[in-house]
């Protein structure tokens, strides 16, 4: 009879062999694999960090204009950034490399890619070089700062360490300027218009305690509260100018000069008095224009001037002689429609035919200036209307200021609001030297972006 129990050989056991050779070619496939992923993360870790290294020097360039700041600021930013959990060490010294001031040029006509021309690092500290980009090395090698980066699994593969390497280049943009400047009545008024009425009062009350109330020097004329004037064939009047007061005597002066005798009627078409609104924002302009000329990019700047209507004072130019000139002669006059200069502001700057000096790749940017006599205004569009419709259509910033004590809060929000949607900033000024201030910041709040 057939053993129907008797079988082949035994073959208990056979797999162990396999699985013994199988496993570690699993383990070290996995450890590769798991290796491979871990340089691709710190690759991405490393271009993160070194791109925010560059944009951060690249704007503190462009704000403080101070190469040393600007080191200070891509050491500092990448420091904040880890790579294989150690921090991002950038290399301060010129012969490391791993900062370098230069330039950019837009290869084929202005289509192509970026390429950077590093400067000597001396001759940009001391303006012998010019320097409108900054390029950052972001370096994990065996020589760097922060050494390489080890594997996660060493041995699993040929390499233990890796040495990423990544560049950016962080450039400033030339830009194409439109000032959409308020000359509207109440930019007549005194720059502090409440210390005036009191100094006023003050002397008026002098000459009533001395007896002699029909001589005082300064006083209300008309009906509207910028007009005053003083009696020039006054014996009195120079007791205004020993109180101290010189700042409102010039003020006073040349409002009676732009209004002959003691008629109410005002000059329109003479330039605004010395101390008005207007006159702290020419020297605002001026202390603009003084910044952009320091700087290595090419700024071009148009203005534009609004009372009820707006005008086109001047086109966009690269020396700003002109600007200088013409702000300083306009009158302000009545009215505050701001939507129509911001309007007419961005039709200053917008490439075309009718802008023969505008610039295709140049960044536009809108400054709106206003004293904030406008929470009445009954025009038909808005100045937060008209920015959402700006920006719907065009690249463009929008800045926004407000100048004076007296701007109500409402104003000083539908502004800000305006500069939100520009995707700029709201500034506030109460005095002269804030405004001037204020400009020299825009001035230096360039734009910038990543090249490489």
């Amino acid at each position: 009879m057939r053993n129907l129990n008797s079988s082949g050989p035994n073959r208990h056991g056979a797999v162990a062999p396999l699985m013994a050779l199988v496993i570690p070619v699993m383990l070290l496939v996995c450890g590769v694999c798991v290796n491979i992923a871990y340089m691709q993360l710190n690759k991405t870790e490393l271009r993160v960090a070194t791109d925010s290294a560059a944009r951060a020097a690249g704007r503190a360039f462009s704000e403080y204009q101070d190469i040393d700041t600007a080191i200070g600021y891509a050491v500092s930013t990448g420091q904040l950034n880890n790579i294989g959990s150690q921090p991002l060490n950038i290399d301060p010294s010129p012969e490391a490399g791993e900062i370098e001031f230069g330039t950019t040029r837009r290869l084929n006509n202005g289509y192509g890619r970026y390429e950077f021309t590093g400067q000597d690092r001396a001759a940009v500290r001391d303006k012998t070089a010019r320097a409108t980009a900054i390029r950052v090395m972001g370096r994990r090698t065996t020589d760097s700062l922060g050494g390489s980066v080890q594997m996660l699994f060493a041995g699993f593969g040929p390499f233990s360490e890796f040495s990423p390497v990544a560049a950016s280049t962080s450039t400033q943009v030339d830009r194409d300027i439109a000032l959409v400047l308020d000359r509207s009545g109440s930019m007549l008024e005194y720059k502090d218009y409440d210390t005036f009425k009191s100094r006023v009062t003050e002397l008026r009350d002098d000459y009533i305690i001395s007896g002699t109330q029909r001589k005082y020097a300064i006083g209300w004329v008309g009906s509207r509260r910028y007009r005053y004037t003083y009696n020039p064939g006054d014996e009195d009047f120079h007791h205004f100018e020993n109180r101290g007061y010189i700042d409102e005597w010039q003020y006073a002066k040349d409002m009676q000069d732009r209004r002959p005798g003691w008629g109410n009627q005002y000059n329109s078409n003479q330039p605004a008095p010395r101390h008005s609104r207007w006159h702290q924002l020419d020297l605002a302009v001026n202390a603009f224009l003084d910044v952009l000329e320091g700087t290595d990019q090419e700024e071009r700047v148009a203005m534009v001037s609004f009372d009820g209507s707006a005008r086109k004072d001047m086109a966009l130019v690269s020396t700003f002689g002109s600007i200088r000139t013409q702000v300083a002669a306009i009158p302000p006059k009545n009215g505050t429609n701001i939507s129509s200069g911001m309007q007419m502001g961005l039709n200053s700057i917008t490439y075309g035919a009718a802008n023969p000096n505008s610039r295709p790749y140049a960044a536009k940017t809108i400054v709106v200036l206003t004293d904030g006599q406008h929470e009445h205004h009954n025009y038909p569009t808005g100045p937060i209307s008209m920015a959402s419709t700006l920006v719907a259509s065009h690249n463009v910033v929008i800045h926004t200021v407000t100048f004076s004590k007296s701007v109500p809060q409402s104003s000083k929000n539908e502004m800000a609001e305006v500069a939100r949607i520009g995707g700029g900033r709201h500034y506030h000024a109460d005095t002269g030297e804030e405004l001037v201030d204020v400009f020299e910041q825009i001035a230096n709040n360039l734009p910038t972006i990543i090249t490489e």
